[in-house]
């Protein structure tokens, strides 16, 4: 994980927008506890993924608790069968509407 979290950090500056994945059925175990002191205010998409495994009721309250400001976006899929895949995107998307692209026509993502 140290060499995860150097890595991280040294690259983060090339990255757009940062794309974290967590396991929808259990969020915050797979969730890296030092993750928002390391991106700051960096655009997030928080990814639940297996979301078509996890409880229904409870994804909502996930997304409610996950996204705590304007710069994280939560997203429902299942990498498996692709379902909302396309949602991954538009988010990104939108997180990044005001950034300056200066030429450059793809989003950098980590």
């Amino acid at each position: 994980m140290t060499k995860a979290v150097r890595l991280i950090k040294e690259n983060l500056c090339k990255a757009d927008i940062v794309i974290e994945v967590l396991d929808a059925r259990i969020p915050l175990s797979s969730r890296n506890p030092m993750i928002s002191e390391i991106v700051g205010k960096k655009p997030r998409i928080v990814v639940l993924n297996k979301a078509d495994l996890a409880d229904p009721n409870l994804l909502g309250q996930w997304e409610r608790y996950l996204r705590t400001d304007d710069s994280i976006a939560v997203v429902q899929i299942s990498a498996k069968t692709g379902k909302n895949l396309s949602q991954l995107i538009e988010k990104g998307k939108y997180l990044c509407r005001n950034m300056n692209w200066a030429g450059r026509r793809a989003v950098r993502a980590m």
